[in-house]
């Protein structure tokens, strides 16, 4: 089945049914619905198989020149076929005119019963296009021209036109009779009517007739061939240039993706994707190669920063949640600061021991916040100590009276200096 066919073509189309439901159940019940489902799931199927056989710009100019094709067929030939018919419908008025006019030129010779004196006027005898013209009586019998005088028409189309005129005229229709007959012969009739004191009424007495044919003024099979070869040149030419604005339309997006991804895979920033084409079926592929640069590219700057020793991550990005951890779990005091000696956690035991508030300190000064001179300074000295110290620094100072040692050691060091300080104060007559 075609859903079938669709599921063996791996990334380009996937149909799955749940099981105990039919397709028919999952069809939708709307027209549009239902449309675009019988599309998607029975006829598209057939040509995602063509991916796999041919180029896609083979598929994209074929299915233009398949356009050509079709135009030709729903439009230059019921264009040819409308021209045709008004082409029939002009000689067929013609001939009417022209039959008409036999039987008005020859009305009285008939009437008064002097038929050698009928005649047909060359103007319609030897029309272009005109290959019979005469004047006949309800029998078939020529009566005009003299050279066919007294010959009968019992062949052909018009023999056949003969009788079913005469069955019409006599049974009362007054009007012409116009047919189409085979090859392009357009043939009519018209009645010249008599009064007959036998029957008291108008009798037929003979018809005009007239055969036409169309073919003169009819496209030949060689003018049709030349109409349909200019409009296979045109109609192709124009589609060659459409298929290939089309062709060029759907590659440039991809052509700016391509290039975002080279700049990106040798090392130039790039912020966001170029979005500048309104192109939403490529939006989910740009997401998602966008994200595979972005971690590419921290993947690498990490491998790279981790050859050179440095990182452009802060200390807090790498080390506050640890420590904020460990600091709510110290009975005694801590503080962790970064490399500009900003407080970035100081936990409660150390906001009851030294009065520093952590909402109101995060980010500023640690050495600044501190409401005693000498704390302030201590902590500065420290800072100085412990950023050239692998073991940091350690000090003694008194917080209302009470001793308590305090201990600051760099963390994340960096070429000799360290990204960051984590401070712990202890309580000397608790150990």
């Amino acid at each position: 089945s075609p859903a079938s066919a669709g599921n063996d073509i791996p990334g380009i189309v996937s149909i799955s049914t749940p099981s105990g439901e039919s397709d028919e159940e999952l069809m939708p019940r709307d027209t549009q619905g239902r449309f675009l489902w019988i599309f998607e799931r029975r006829i598209m199927p057939f040509l995602y198989q063509g991916l796999l056989r041919w180029e896609w710009r083979t598929l994209l100019f074929a299915s233009y020149f398949l356009l050509v094709a079709l135009s030709l067929l729903f439009a230059v030939a019921p264009s040819l076929k409308e021209g045709d018919l008004l082409v029939q419908k002009e000689l067929s008025r013609r001939a009417r005119f022209m039959a008409d006019l036999i039987v008005e030129l020859n009305a009285e010779n008939i009437i008064s019963k002097a038929e050698s004196r009928s005649d047909i006027p060359d103007s319609i005898a030897k029309a272009e296009g005109v290959t019979q013209a005469v004047l006949v009586d309800l029998d078939g019998r020529v009566i005009a021209p003299a050279a066919r005088l007294n010959q009968y028409v019992t062949t052909g189309p018009a023999a056949k036109l003969v009788v079913l005129a005469r069955e019409a005229f006599q049974n009362g229709q007054v009007k012409p009779i116009v047919t189409p007959g085979p090859k392009g012969v357009i043939l009519a009739a018209s009645p010249m009517f008599g009064y007959s004191q036998k029957e008291g009424k108008n009798i037929p007495l003979s018809m005009g007739l007239v055969a036409i044919d169309s073919r003169i003024a009819r496209n030949g099979v060689g003018k049709e061939t030349i109409i349909y070869a200019e409009a296979i040149i045109y109609l192709g030419f124009f589609a060659l240039i459409l298929a290939l604005v089309i062709y060029r339309l759907t590659l440039k997006p991809l052509e700016i993706i391509n290039n975002q991804i080279d700049r990106s895979l040798k090392g130039a920033h790039q912020e966001d994707f170029s979005r500048e084409c309104k192109f939403e079926e490529l939006s989910q592929l740009q997401d998602v190669i966008e994200a595979l640069l972005r971690r590419s590219a921290a993947a690498q700057l990490a491998e790279n920063q981790k050859e050179s020793g440095t990182s452009n991550i802060s200390i807090a990005d790498e080390c506050l949640h640890s420590f904020r951890l460990l600091g709510e779990q110290m009975s005694h005091g801590m503080a962790f600061c970064d490399a500009e000696r900003r407080l970035l956690f100081m936990n409660s035991p150390l906001e009851e021991i030294s009065g520093i508030r952590n909402d109101n300190s995060v980010m500023q000064n640690f050495p600044d916040q501190a409401r005693d001179q000498a704390f302030s300074a201590l902590l500065n000295d420290l800072f100085d100590r412990a950023s050239a110290s692998v073991d940091g620094a350690t000090e003694e100072f008194e917080f209302s009276g009470v001793p308590h040692q305090i201990k600051m050691v760099g963390v994340g060091n960096r070429s000799g200096a360290s990204r960051g300080y984590v401070l712990t104060v202890v309580r000397i007559d608790n150990g």
